[in-house]
């Protein structure tokens, strides 16, 4: 079956339009971005989370004309959790470092760390924890089992939520949505490498648009 991925004319009356990105390791600046009512990228916007990198996405997003933005950090992005300072010297890559707030490092955008967002009448939930099978020091937000993982997202989600991002991965993600039911219900999950544009009408009838994929350019 074909399918049709050319985008749908937007702006329309009653449409929120949602741009969602991910794993860009450095290279959002190749990206063409499509335009859009809310940006979410679900992880992964650097390769080893240097805080030099880290302020080089950000000043990317305050380029960006979208109205509501949205980052949920991936392991990659080290900086991002503040646990992983002492041990990781190499993300110090700045001039001065201790001056830097370590908890909000990210500005142009809302950073979801196990917690929920309301933008244009949808609620956006976003966790960066998984579990990590190398036992690599600089993994970014470690869950110490997936009991602990789920636990958390099912916090998050313990109300109603119309998006959920998070980077579990290595939970079996294929079976996260049973692991997580009734929690999961209405909800569009946001995995890996992921180059997306869907619509939800702003009354959050049941319609949604599906897909219209942007592959990464360069």
């Amino acid at each position: 079956m074909d399918i049709d991925c050319t985008p749908t004319p937007w702006p329309r009356p009653g449409v929120v339009r949602i741009v969602l990105i991910s794993d860009t390791h450095n290279k959002h600046r190749k990206l063409n971005m499509p335009p859009g009512d809310i940006l979410i990228h679900s992880g992964d916007f650097t390769n080893r989370g240097s805080l030099k990198a880290i302020q080089e996405f950000d000043t990317w997003l305050g380029e960006l004309p979208y109205q509501h933005k949205v980052v949920v950090p991936g392991n990659h992005d080290t900086a991002m959790d503040p646990a992983m300072w002492d041990t990781n010297p190499h993300i110090h890559d700045i001039e001065d470092p201790a001056s830097v707030n370590k908890t909000h490092l990210i500005k142009n955008a809302k950073v979801l760390i196990n917690e929920t967002v309301l933008m244009k009448g949808i609620n956006i939930f976003g966790s960066p924890y998984t579990m990590d099978p190398f036992g690599l020091n600089w993994w970014a937000f470690k869950a110490d089992s997936e009991t602990e993982l789920v636990t958390g997202i099912q916090v998050g989600l313990s109300g109603w939520n119309d998006i959920l991002g998070t980077w579990t991965q290595w939970i079996k993600c294929m079976e996260l949505p049973g692991l997580l039911k009734p929690f999961v219900v209405g909800t569009s999950q946001c995995f890996l490498a992921i180059y997306l544009i869907f619509e939800i009408q702003s009354t959050k009838s049941s319609e949604t648009t599906f897909p219209a994929t942007l592959p990464p350019t360069g």
